[in-house]
């Protein structure tokens, strides 16, 4: 028996002879309800690509094709490009400059995630350089988390890079048996 909850069913490998109308028959015998969007699936990147841009923005059936196709592939992609390190910000502006919902398909927790990992590198550069307005504005904006969060986390990780850094510097110190040190 089953023990998860969910709502939304993903049907694959269904016989060639399948229908749509069939799926909805089994499926609405148990309750199923449509929640206006289809999967539609390609033999061939180069066949769906030729279809998005054919069919961008005309209606079918009195709704709009949606221009940009967003798939779990390319969420599931983003989100271990991010946990593995691999995406920074420019190319997290680069995918909006795209049109890609980057928002949307990537959770919040994940987003405020890549917002410490990236005021961190900011931090350990050595350039010394710190442009307030893009750790407190832009990267937020960008990222669509809370600012003042945010701010908080640029605020938390200042403080403990300087803890560390008088520590070590303690530590240094001591080593070097200077007078005065406690």
């Amino acid at each position: 028996m089953y023990s998860m909850k969910f709502n939304n069913v993903y049907v694959k490998n269904s016989a060639e002879s399948t229908t749509d109308e069939g799926l909805k028959d089994v499926f609405t015998e148990h309750g199923a309800k449509s929640k206006c969007f289809e999967f539609v699936n390609f033999e061939k990147t180069e066949d769906a690509d030729e279809t998005v841009k054919t069919l961008d923005g005309k209606e079918i059936e009195a709704q709009k094709v949606i221009k940009n196709i967003t798939t779990t592939k390319m969420a599931s992609a983003l989100e271990t490009a991010i946990n593995r390190g691999r995406l920074n910000m420019k190319q997290i502006r680069e995918l909006k400059e795209a049109s890609i919902d980057f928002n949307s398909m990537i959770s919040e927790k994940l987003r405020e995630n890549l917002h410490k990992k990236t005021v961190d590198e900011i931090f350990s550069s050595g350039t010394g350089e710190f442009d307030e307005e893009e750790v407190y504005e832009k990267i937020p904006i960008d990222l669509n988390i809370n600012a003042e969060k945010a701010k908080g986390v640029v605020h938390e990780l200042a403080r403990s890079r300087l803890s560390n850094s008088l520590i070590h510097a303690v530590a240094l110190l001591r080593q070097r048996n200077q007078q005065g040190v406690v």
